[in-house]
């Protein structure tokens, strides 16, 4: 249990690493070395989002495809693969070229986010699934809260590495600076490989194998049997998502727009990422006493506040357009 609460942490830790690295460079650099639209930075700005929504598009489907394939040749080889896959893309977006190459650049880049999407859609619910059936019953909230856990911790990674990198001179950030963090990513998969190289299959599916049933079309099946539930589990996710994305890459963006230091919001972020450590080991306790339900309604009505973060950061920008107003009046 032990093992598989360790290398469901460490795989989310780089799943989190990777897929918000890309969110924070594309809010502070991939714009201008792969999507520079025109003159206004901003346009190559939202080019570079374009593909953070294709990776995103790509995450539901990477969660169908693994979640297939775990049923029908179990949980190992797939949290192998997708780690393995998640890591090799982001190494290859540290070392492609700009630009400067032509349309081959931003099309690779895209391709990549792709494979980004599909791993990270297989490697966040295998590493939940690890957890899950091997816990016993009574513990399994506290158990699989450290998967978000290393969710966070592998954020606070992304952020740290890019406020390190924000400190360079800007020429140095666009031409090597912003690559270093993409690369040391590497690191993180050769640990990650190592140590589930020695995890065990799951206690649930071995004992479903034991009985010797195995469906061909576990999707299907599952499609079938639990449709209403299958709906639910997409509505929840893409509502908590949606608002999670808001403070984290989004808002990075917008501050840039507002002329906000980047250091700043990076900084809360990281702070926000450390504070979920604790607060998702004790909800994760909490589910086990009151149950699942209650504890995701009271979290889904605390997600607004996504909206007054995003109109507190524009608040700045409405408090210099009326100073500008009055100098302007007073001329």
């Amino acid at each position: 249990m032990r093992r598989a609460v360790t290398t469901a942490a460490l795989g989310q830790i780089l799943e989190r690493y990777d897929f918000f690295l890309y969110g924070t460079a594309a809010a502070l650099v991939f714009g201008k070395l792969f999507f520079p639209v025109g003159r206004d930075p901003l346009t190559g700005t939202i080019a570079a989002f374009g593909g953070f929504t294709v990776g995103f598009i790509a995450r539901p489907i990477g969660g169908v495809l693994c979640g297939h394939s775990g049923d029908r040749y179990g949980r190992k080889i797939v949290i192998m693969l997708t780690l393995l896959t998640m890591g090799t893309a982001t190494v290859m977006m540290g070392v492609l070229p700009p630009i400067s190459i032509g349309i081959a650049a931003p099309v690779m880049l895209v391709l990549l986010r792709i494979l980004q999407g599909l791993a990270t859609g297989g490697e966040w619910s295998g590493n939940i699934l690890l957890i899950h059936e091997n816990a016993p019953q009574s513990k399994r909230g506290a158990l699989a809260a450290w998967s978000p856990c290393g969710a966070a911790l592998g954020f606070v990674l992304s952020t740290g590495a890019s406020l390190l990198v924000q400190n360079l001179p800007s020429a140095d950030v666009q031409s090597w600076g912003c690559r270093v963090p993409l690369l040391g990513s590497a690191a993180l998969v050769v640990l990650g490989l190592w140590m589930r190289r020695s995890v065990g299959e799951s206690t649930a599916l071995a004992e479903v194998k034991a009985t010797r049933y195995e469906s061909r079309m576990p999707v299907i099946e599952v499609l079938k049997q639990c449709p209403r539930e299958v709906l639910t589990v997409f509505g929840l996710r893409f509502g908590e998502g949606g608002a999670s994305y808001n403070f984290f890459a989004l808002s990075i963006a917008y501050g840039q727009f507002l002329g906000i230091k980047s250091s700043w919001i990076l900084s809360g972020l990281t702070l926000s990422m450390f504070l979920m450590i604790p607060v998702s080991l004790f909800f994760g306790h909490i589910t086990d006493k009151v149950g699942r339900k209650p504890v995701y309604l009271a979290g889904a009505i605390a997600m607004m506040l996504a909206w007054p973060y995003v109109s507190l950061i524009g608040s700045g920008e409405e408090d210099r357009r009326r100073d500008r107003r009055c100098t302007c009046e007073r001329g």
